[in-house]
């Protein structure tokens, strides 16, 4: 719902520019925590889940699921990373396996989720 907002806010033409921007900040807020199609998940599983895993985002230079090949090869390398969006915006990774046996499979981003405070990684 939000994406489809921002697609018509910004394919808008010029002259409704100036009336709509505070309707469309309100919408925004407004529709947050969201779920599914781009909105974001209030979620306390999925934000636990984040200390056992790896932020990409933190890596040099800077990666995202399907970025490193063998995070497509692998389900557990796969699944055993994140990346951090904006502040408090995640999206765990998730492996899909090979449509055709011996092909790479993906590591794709799941739904993204919300958290207020994340647990610390563990020591490593």
């Amino acid at each position: 719902h939000s994406q489809n907002i921002w697609q018509l806010y910004c394919s808008a033409p010029s002259r409704m520019w100036p009336p709509l921007v505070g309707v469309f900040a309100i919408a925004a807020l407004e529709s947050a925590p969201q779920h599914a199609e781009g909105r974001l998940l209030q979620s306390q599983p999925e934000c636990t889940e984040l200390a056992t895993r790896r932020d990409l985002r933190a890596l040099d230079p800077p990666e995202f699921c399907n970025t490193n090949v063998a995070r497509r090869l692998s389900e557990s390398l796969c699944e055993a990373a994140y990346f951090l969006e904006d502040s408090e915006v995640y999206t765990l990774c998730v492996f899909e396996p090979p449509e055709v046996e011996g092909n790479e499979g993906r590591c794709v981003a799941s739904e993204r989720f919300s958290c207020e405070t994340v647990p610390s990684p563990p020591a490593s």
